[in-house]
């Protein structure tokens, strides 16, 4: 059976080759070094999240089936608590829609 070889070739100088892959050794091994002390990301707290996210919400008026104003901001929570949806209460908001079960805009 024939198998089927790679030559490689032996360099005059073996101590230099040694040398040279050890600094490519040594400069991956830097490489690797710079990126574990890079500082971590900084993480945003739940706090901060919610008020980012609440100074984004925009301000809605409606009236309930009862006819007492009710103000928030966000349809979200609002939605949630009547059991209505939230494309819904835009719509009525931006007058595309005029009731949505008894609710209307202020």
């Amino acid at each position: 059976m024939i198998g089927i070889g790679y030559f490689i070739p032996v360099p005059n100088d073996v101590e230099k080759a040694n040398r040279e892959v050890c600094e490519m050794i040594d400069a991956a091994k830097d490489v690797l070094r710079k990126e574990s002390e890079r500082p971590a990301r900084r993480t945003v707290s739940d706090e901060t999240k919610r008020r980012q996210s609440a100074s984004k919400k925009k301000f809605f008026r409606f009236l309930n089936p009862a006819g007492e104003l009710v103000e928030t901001y966000g349809l979200k929570e609002l939605s949630e608590q009547f059991g209505l949806t939230c494309s819904e209460l835009s719509r009525l908001h931006s007058g595309k829609i005029h009731r949505h079960h008894g609710w209307k805009k202020a």
